[in-house]
């Protein structure tokens, strides 16, 4: 049983969890992964019902079984930020892969950050900037905002303004402003 079609908008975007959340818990209990993708997100973000960490990583697991991606990167968001688990950037690192092999942009933009910055894996800025690309090349702000970043800073790239400039002028019309970058990896990096 498929989702209703007036679930999403046109941005495939739910446009109202309140309403949505019967038919996806019902289609995620039939097995669709899409749906218990979906499950697994409002019950980490409460769209649409109370948070349950538990019921989050039930569904999100079961939908990163069937090969959803975006399953995969929620859960490496929730091992890197141990929200409804325990800390664990290693189980976060393979989840990012995971995602990112799928071309998640998500999964991208994080694993990126977690290579430049060395957290779960050996550090190797190289690595972490050309999964910053893959994202940004999809359209992710986030992952544009921080390739500008580095090319702000020199971190993983040459150093070079200009193209500094051009991604972060994409990342504002992007509605990306402000966000965790890094910037906070090169303080560390100074001391």
């Amino acid at each position: 049983m498929p989702l209703p079609k007036g679930t999403f908008d046109a941005d495939g975007k739910v446009r109202n969890f309140n309403k949505s959340l019967p038919f996806i818990l019902d289609c995620a209990k039939r097995g669709d992964a899409l749906a218990q993708s979906l499950a697994g997100y409002c019950y980490i973000t409460g769209s649409g019902t109370r948070k349950s960490r538990r019921k989050a990583l039930t569904w999100l697991l079961k939908a990163a079984a069937q090969g959803n991606f975006v399953a995969m990167s929620n859960l490496g968001l929730m091992f890197e930020t141990g929200e409804g688990v325990a800390p664990n950037p290693r189980r976060a690192i393979q989840w990012y892969k995971k995602g990112s092999r799928g071309g998640e942009p998500l999964a991208q933009a994080n694993l990126g950050l977690m290579y430049i910055r060395g957290v779960g894996v050996r550090r190797n800025e190289a690595v972490g900037v050309s999964h910053l690309k893959k994202a940004a090349r999809q359209g992710d702000p986030k992952a544009i905002y921080n390739l500008a970043t580095a090319y702000l800073h020199g971190v993983g790239v040459r150093k070079n303004s200009k193209t500094a400039q051009q991604y972060f002028k994409k990342a504002a019309e992007l509605g990306e402003v402000e966000t965790p970058t890094l910037s906070d990896h090169s303080k560390s990096k100074k001391q």
